[in-house]
């Protein structure tokens, strides 16, 4: 019995030992096997969290919208000024990402390659990014953007970046897509270790023009598009 008493306190202490192992700003929601073992399947913490798929089924990809990606959809995506724009609220642009990323079969390999998942959804918004050719900006069918070239602050991840842009007379409605692009990659611990099987929603936009590449490295291969 004594024995039995103290195989038990090793086992209680042991768990003690491996639910604290989650590293600052992180929390334990379960376990999962890595390798021969189990341990802590550790996930962010600090407001509420969306995740497109369940953390209880951990044979599935865990994908996680954060809170402030939202909060970036509101302020980058909702106006023109940054770039494309959604033409529905963002509440349902939330469900539509969550939806298309939990069902996409292919997670692993988007996310550890280029890191773009793009679908048609019908009506999602406005491609205001367009591709520059010959040093002329031009729209999805290859036609010139006639305006003004000017230059723009345009958020990055925490920072701002300079990048150029055109003010024309053109509509709104004249860079209406059907192109949703959602930028997924693996999920790191703060110390930059991937985890395995879970990864994070870092942007979602319409179009699909220069998502090849970030703001900062466009360099004259794309601009935004200020439209009338």
């Amino acid at each position: 019995m004594k024995l039995l008493i103290e195989n038990w306190r090793k086992f209680l202490k042991e768990e003690e030992i491996l639910a604290e192992k989650c590293w600052d700003g992180y929390k334990q929601a379960g376990m999962k096997k890595k390798g021969d073992r189990m341990v802590p399947n550790c996930v962010p913490i600090g407001g509420t969290k969306n995740e497109a798929n369940n953390l209880s089924e951990q044979q599935q990809p865990v994908i996680h919208f954060m809170d402030w990606l939202i909060d970036k959809t509101n302020r980058v995506h909702s106006k023109p000024g940054q770039g494309s724009i959604f033409a529905i609220p963002t509440e349902q642009v939330v469900e539509k990402v969550k939806e298309v990323a939990g069902s996409a079969t292919n997670v692993s390999e988007i996310a550890n390659g280029s890191g773009a998942l793009s679908v048609k959804v019908p009506g999602i918004g406005y491609d205001l990014v367009a591709k520059v050719v010959n040093g002329k900006p031009v729209d999805q069918k290859g036609m010139p953007i006639e305006g003004q070239m000017t230059t723009i602050s345009k958020e990055e991840g925490r920072d701002a970046v300079q990048v150029e842009a055109i003010e024309t007379n053109r509509p709104l409605s004249n860079f209406e897509t059907d192109d949703l692009t959602i930028i997924i990659r693996p999920m790191k611990t703060k110390d930059g270790e991937i985890i395995p099987n879970e990864y994070i929603i870092l942007s979602a936009f319409p179009g699909t023009t220069g998502a090849d590449l970030r703001a900062s490295e466009w360099g004259g291969k794309y601009v935004v598009v200020l439209p009338k």
